[in-house]
């Protein structure tokens, strides 16, 4: 083979660098792609240590502060907002924001929130947020983006309002709002829904034994205020019917219950008659 001409080297040698290149651009592009995936993994991790603390939670403060913190530290945005309005409950609605600054209004901003909701037609969703959709609210319109879940409990105890935003003066200094980042934060908002809604279930069966349990010693006190007075008590149901006499009754008319029990008084509702 013969020696190559001093422009056939250069031709080479060009074609030589053009390969470099291209295989330089392809291993970039595969370190970016691999880099993408790790933060992407790193975010899921973060998701699974929130997810798993909210469950060990037990105060709903610090719940309320949790759902809070994962918004900014998950999804690796500038802010966020909890607002969760009992209906049953108003003395229970819980509101907390992380990362914005506190000369903010927060009954302004409840308003606010609740009028945003219904005006873009948020319910039982989650959507990516714009500039231009915050800018008819007073204090939503210091943001530049984010993302927003709302949900509704089936029952109408209540509803829960997640926000994780980007304000306008640092709307440069953070990551636009991805479809990977959306479906993080389904995943993230849907499943403190699911804990809420448990822990709201949780709440009102613990209430109901509390009242349950209350009535129960206040049933006590009547029985043993009844069991020892010394008139006579009869206890009738709703229809007349004798559920219940004391020893007083009993000593006074002569009759046992089981005597009485089938017999009815003139009225027709419950009652307490005092036999003296």
């Amino acid at each position: 083979m013969g020696e190559l001409t001093h422009e056939e080297l250069l031709r080479a040698y060009s074609e030589l660098q053009l390969r470099v290149t291209r295989f330089s651009a392809v291993e970039q592009e595969l370190i970016n792609t691999r880099d993408a995936l790790d933060q992407e993994l790193e975010l899921y991790k973060r998701f699974q240590q929130y997810a798993t603390r909210a469950l060990q939670i037990q105060d709903v403060n610090d719940f309320v502060r949790l759902m809070a913190e994962a918004c900014v530290d998950v999804l690796e945005l500038e802010s966020s907002i909890v607002y969760i309005v009992d209906s049953v409950r108003p003395e229970a609605t819980k509101f907390y924001v992380e990362g914005i600054s506190r000369q903010v209004n927060d009954d302004q901003i409840k308003y606010e929130l609740d009028e945003f909701i219904r005006s873009n037609g948020i319910n039982n969703s989650v959507v990516k947020l714009q500039w231009n959709q915050f800018n008819e609210f007073a204090q939503l319109s210091n943001f530049d983006r984010g993302v927003c879940a709302a949900y509704s409990d089936d029952s109408g105890e209540y509803n829960l309002y997640l926000l994780s935003l980007v304000s306008v003066t640092n709307k440069f200094n953070y990551t636009e709002i991805t479809e990977r980042l959306l479906v993080l934060f389904k995943l993230l908002s849907s499943q403190f829904n699911s804990i809420l809604s448990i822990r709201k279930r949780n709440e009102r069966i613990e209430h109901q034994m509390h009242q349950i349990s209350a009535n129960e010693i206040e049933l006590k006190k009547l029985s043993l205020i009844a069991k020892r007075t010394k008139s006579g008590v009869i206890i009738t149901d709703t229809y007349g019917q004798i559920e219940w006499v004391n020893d007083a009754f009993t000593k006074i008319s002569g009759y046992e219950l089981d005597e009485k029990k089938k017999q009815k008084t003139r009225q027709r509702t419950k009652i307490i008659d005092i036999v003296t």
